[in-house]
């Protein structure tokens, strides 16, 4: 009788032998780490001498190596050794490796030397790289004896996030208010408006005569490089609008569209008009043909509480 092989079991067996061989004995080769990589194990270890002394020598290898330059720069900073720090983050800087983090270490260096007038001068450079390095201007150890120095307090609001002319327009409308209807006859109720995280947001809190309560979140889109509501009351009533038209009276207009029960839309704007420093105009209008026409469906004044109105 002619015998068959099974062929599934000759694969497996000859898997089986395989493993066995020399070739299948041995894991994979582990790549060695490169210099930098070896470096930077060493630095997240403490041992900065050890990094500095690899960091070195890639530099020399590698004398284009913006990255060696600032790794040796910052393992030198880091055991106190602060002059060739500077010169390593130099010629990091010149290489144009991360140019806001390098020149942010050069301002630490010289602040840490007492030498406050190239620190400060290296700090205004380092602003340029916008609010990103605001954090750490304000927590770095060496900026701390700073903080009443107006040169630098004009850097830290240069960097600081939501600190643009764009973030304030609506500062006229923070407070506290009474809002009464547009000729005075009536009270309409109290609305706070204030900042919240770090000036980067303002919410709006509105509470009706009738006890009615409202709240906005107003936020800034960077992207869209416009302001953004998003209104919301306690009977469900939703709005979203976004800023459409500002005038040079500081008036500035939001409108969004509102969507009716019956699944259509209408159009819904906010003009708020400041009349003073102490009285603000809120006129709110609807249009149901695609803004042709307007009615107005809320007119008031806001006075400021504990002014003379």
């Amino acid at each position: 009788m002619q015998r068959i092989s099974n062929p599934i079991t000759a694969l497996t067996l000859s898997c089986l032998l395989g493993m066995f061989s020399p070739a299948f004995a041995q894991d994979e080769a582990t790549p060695e780490p490169s210099p930098m990589e070896q470096a930077g194990a060493l630095y997240a270890k403490g041992d900065w001498v050890g990094a500095a002394k690899i960091y070195r020598s890639v530099t020399e290898a590698e004398p284009n190596n913006g990255a060696a330059f600032f790794g040796l720069g910052r393992s030198l900073y880091d055991s106190r050794q602060v002059d060739p720090a500077l010169a390593a983050f130099e010629k990091a800087g010149q290489l144009g490796f991360q140019p806001g983090l390098t020149v942010l270490y050069l301002a630490r260096g010289h602040a840490a030397k007492g030498d406050d007038e190239k620190a400060l001068d290296w700090l205004a450079k380092a602003a340029q790289v916008g609010p990103s390095i605001y954090q750490s201007i304000i927590t770095t150890e060496e900026f701390r004896r700073f903080q009443d120095n107006e040169t630098f307090q004009a850097i830290v609001a240069a960097v600081k996030p939501c600190n643009s002319p764009a973030y304030h327009l609506l500062d006229f409308w923070v407070g506290s208010w009474d809002v009464s209807s547009a000729d005075g006859s009536q009270k309409a109720g109290k609305n706070t408006i204030a900042k919240i995280l770090d000036g980067c947001a303002i919410i709006e809190n509105w509470v009706g005569v009738s006890g009615s309560e409202g709240k906005s979140l107003f936020y800034f889109s960077d992207t869209e490089q416009t302001w953004k509501q998003v209104w919301m009351t306690d009977s469900q009533a939703i709005k979203e609008k976004h800023m459409i038209a500002r005038a040079d009276s500081g008036a500035l207009r939001f409108q969004g569209e509102v969507r009716q029960g019956d699944g259509s839309r209408l159009l819904d704007r906010t003009t708020l008009s400041p009349l003073d420093e102490n009285r603000v105009h809120q006129l709110i209008e609807q249009s149901r043909d695609g803004g042709e026409t307007w009615q107005p469906t809320f007119s008031a004044v806001y006075t400021r509480v504990g002014s003379d109105g």
